[in-house]
């Protein structure tokens, strides 16, 4: 069972990942945003644009965060730890 898990993990950050570059691509080919990066899931742009007062992300923030405090239980700010999760793998690398 926990195996099911790992991959239902994997296969919704890969999920995330192309959504996000997807929605960001589109935005960038009318320089809207600015070009998206692939590694980069959906929760932490969304974290990040918060950061930065985009009002979409004050909007979509609070809602991602409620779908994930849903399976999570015990996190909120999902999108903020996305994000910061995000910055320090960039930094490491």
């Amino acid at each position: 069972m926990r195996r099911i898990g790992i991959m239902a993990g994997a296969v919704g950050s890969a999920a995330s990942q192309l959504l996000a570059s997807l929605l960001l691509g589109l935005l960038f080919l009318i320089d809207a945003a600015p070009a998206p990066d692939p590694d980069e899931t959906l929760s932490a742009v969304t974290g990040r644009r918060r950061a930065d007062g985009a009002w979409w992300a004050q909007v979509a923030a609070p809602v991602i965060d409620v779908i994930m405090f849903l399976p999570d239980g015990a996190r909120w700010h999902h999108c903020r730890r996305a994000a910061a999760a995000h910055l320090a793998r960039e930094i490491n690398h």
